[in-house]
């Protein structure tokens, strides 16, 4: 499964699966059960990881070779709009609705 987010007019796949959540947990030192009290830092993370994983499944060609790359994209946009963006995107990997 991907999910597209927008950021200033593009529009970005994210894929979080194991891979991304293992990578994320052994960076960060947290568990699947504290993703609610991640800092802002951590979601950027994840985010960023679920971008790599999205070009990846994809077999496309990843613009943001380093986080510091995507974290321009991400600084582009208000913070507000950066919480619905990533909440959404991550939150919905962690349903079991299907898409229609």
């Amino acid at each position: 499964m991907i999910e597209y987010i927008e950021l200033n007019e593009k529009q970005i796949p994210v894929r979080i699966n194991r891979k991304v959540i293992i990578k994320f947990e052994k960076m960060f030192k947290v568990g699947l059960q504290d993703l609610a009290n991640v800092d802002t830092e951590g979601l950027s993370n994840l985010l960023y990881f679920g971008v790599i994983e999205g070009y990846s499944f994809l077999n496309e060609k990843n613009p943001y070779k380093k986080y510091e790359d995507f974290e321009v994209e991400l600084d582009s946009i208000s913070i507000s709009e950066f919480f619905e963006v990533a909440t959404k995107a991550i939150s919905s990997f962690f349903t079991n609705e299907k898409k229609k």
